[in-house]
């Protein structure tokens, strides 16, 4: 698969689906009913180091983590143009994704029931035929779409890279939701779907990792969303 100077995006229906894991880990429960209203386009790939560098190129954006003194860390671990970008922080992918809006439509990070659910799209796929995690990674991340996409046609889904989402971790609830979105004014935010470092047991749909929202690793990563409405909680973003 030949990956664009920009995110191509794949068009996910509504849609019902069980969030969250009863038998997962104490933050992925209770499993809970939640429906998606509204169709939605996704990257088909986590953001790659080459979308990434376009957007510093034109921008001059510096990251959090040059901010702190640390240094360009995404080029530093950026050694292949197709590999997803990595070592960014939740903060670093809201402003790409604001960049990108200007080219039309609203371009923003997944709600984590949106991400959830684009996930979960043939879930029955074998882990090693989809994702790069701990048993096959050989401890280190791989170029995009080299794995079978998912049911939507997304690809990287898991493993790879944890994927920031633009909700706040909040605790959940037994009660069925619609579209929802946690935006509490807090800091610490949720990553999903593993990492090429994660055991099995890490690399579902449903488990969330956390992160404040200028943290950065060399395993966090992002893809992005572009929709026609914006969210009725959907708030801005600053450093």
């Amino acid at each position: 698969m030949e990956i664009a100077a920009k995110p191509s995006f794949v068009l996910v229906p509504p849609g019902t689906f069980k969030m969250g894991n009863t038998a997962g880990f104490e933050n992925e429960r209770p499993e809970h009913i939640v429906t998606v209203s509204k169709p939605f386009y996704l990257s088909q790939t986590p953001i790659t180091v080459a979308q990434f560098s376009r957007f510093v190129e034109v921008t001059q954006y510096q990251t959090s983590a040059e901010l702190d003194g640390v240094g360009c860390l995404w080029m530093y671990l950026g050694a292949n143009s197709s590999e997803p970008v990595r070592g960014v922080s939740w903060i670093d992918a809201c402003y790409y994704a604001k960049w990108l809006s200007a080219s039309g439509g609203m371009v923003r990070l997944p709600t984590e029931a949106e991400w959830e659910y684009a996930c979960q799209a043939h879930h029955e796929i074998p882990l090693d035929e989809r994702a790069w995690y701990q048993n096959n990674a050989r401890g280190r991340v791989h170029r995009v779409a080299q794995k079978q996409a998912n049911g939507f046609g997304l690809y990287d889904m898991l493993g790879n890279v944890a994927e920031w989402t633009q909700d706040d971790f909040q605790a959940y609830s037994t009660a069925p939701r619609t579209d929802p979105i946690v935006l509490t004014n807090g800091s610490v935010k949720v990553l999903k779907g593993g990492s090429y470092a994660a055991p099995a047991e890490k690399t579902t749909p449903s488990v969330r990792g956390l992160g404040t929202k200028n943290h950065y690793r060399e395993y966090s990563g992002f893809r992005v969303l572009k929709s026609f409405t914006v969210p009725a909680d959907f708030r801005g973003f600053s450093r």
